[in-house]
């Protein structure tokens, strides 16, 4: 994540509007619309993107859309995500609001989190998909970023591949247990170590 860029996030709940600042970072990166929705499973993770600015209640909404009506706004599926993103967390980031969302709102998906669950083979109706699933997801999201990171570093060394073991499709757990195995391992005169290790590992 490179320079912050503050947005403002104009967000209306049952009874009132609130206001946030949202790190606009998110909306430029690569695949952001598969991503969003990690940033928005829980009080920890929205607190790295987004910040509560204030919040009114309204009895005529139309006393506050009227002013912002000529605002320039975007509004695309990274905005949709957003969205998704502040109403699953309405109650945690918006204490103030006491209403439950409309029927119409609770409709409202996010498409990253779809993505991410038919990716890894999970077939769950959209309907189907709650705040601690969206949690539990989040957590293997990160597990899997994770394990790519520490598999990229192990990689840039080369240690096993410096012994002639195949490490192709291994994650890093399996890297480690392998690298594991070679240091406290006593000199065999028996095959060749490097071989042994490959079997045992598959």
């Amino acid at each position: 994540m490179g320079e912050i860029v503050a947005v403002k996030v104009f967000f209306e709940t049952p009874f009132g509007f609130a206001i946030f600042c949202f790190d606009g970072g998110f909306l430029n990166e690569a695949n952001d619309i598969e991503t969003l929705w990690t940033h928005f499973v829980s009080k920890t993770t929205a607190s790295l993107a987004i910040l509560p600015l204030g919040f009114e209640m309204f009895e005529n909404k139309l006393d506050a859309i009227n002013p912002i009506s000529r605002i320039t706004c975007q509004y695309d599926e990274a905005v949709l995500e957003v969205m998704w993103g502040l109403k699953n967390l309405l109650h945690t980031l918006l204490p103030q609001e006491k209403s439950e969302l409309s029927e119409e709102d609770s409709k409202h998906r996010s498409r990253g989190l779809q993505f991410f669950l038919r990716r890894h083979g999970f077939s769950i109706e959209p309907q189907l998909v709650d705040g601690q699933m969206a949690k539990a997801a989040c957590f293997v999201y990160h597990c899997i970023e994770i394990d790519k990171e520490i598999l990229e570093c192990f990689h840039e060394d080369e240690y096993l591949e410096e012994e002639g073991i195949n490490t192709n499709g291994w994650n890093a757990l399996k890297y480690a247990t392998a690298l594991l195995l070679m240091c406290t391992d006593e000199p065999s005169s028996g095959p060749d170590q490097a071989s042994t290790l490959t079997v045992g590992m598959r």
